[in-house]
């Protein structure tokens, strides 16, 4: 059930033949490499997105700060996917 769910998610952006190649890529890989691909970048995502949830006012993601470049490779590098 749960690789149907991965499947439709990963199937969101293109069609299903997308979708089942995604699946087959990234479990064909190894740990590290998908942590590599996935993990990290969406680590450092989710962290930035809570740390814009916790403050009381944020600096637009259009200015070039450090965080924000941080932010934006991330997603970047999470978009193909």
């Amino acid at each position: 059930m749960k690789s149907f769910l991965l499947l439709q998610k990963l199937d969101a952006r293109g069609s299903k033949a997308e979708g089942m190649q995604a699946f087959q890529k990234v479990f064909s890989m190894e740990f590290k490499e998908v942590y590599e691909i996935v993990g990290k970048p969406l680590e450092t995502a989710l962290r930035i997105t809570v740390k814009r949830m916790r403050k009381i006012s944020c600096i637009p993601l259009w200015v070039p700060t450090k965080i924000n470049r941080e932010f934006k490779k991330a997603i970047q590098r999470l978009d193909p996917l």
